[in-house]
């Protein structure tokens, strides 16, 4: 793994504790709302964590501030939903 990887993965992972945080200091209404979110982010990290990225994928990773949210964004324009999957 490359530097340019762990950083992009520390970024990854501080986005996840502050998100964690933010919603177990809220009302169960918003951390039900935002449920999904946190799943699909969690799932985007353990991807992060397990998979060596390419030069290209780095390229346009290392600049995010935040990298989780840029794909989880990028996953909404998808939404290969997990029923999806199951079906």
């Amino acid at each position: 793994m490359t530097k340019q990887q762990m950083k992009v993965i520390a970024q990854a992972e501080h986005e996840m504790f502050c998100l964690r945080d933010l919603l177990e200091g809220s009302v169960p209404a918003k951390v039900m709302n935002r449920a999904y979110e946190y799943v699909i982010k969690q799932d985007l990290l353990s991807v992060l964590r397990e998979t060596p990225l390419t030069h290209q994928q780095l390229s346009v990773l290392t600049p995010q501030r935040r990298p989780l949210d840029f794909l989880y964004r990028l996953w909404l324009k998808t939404e290969y939903s997990h029923i999806d999957a199951l079906r």
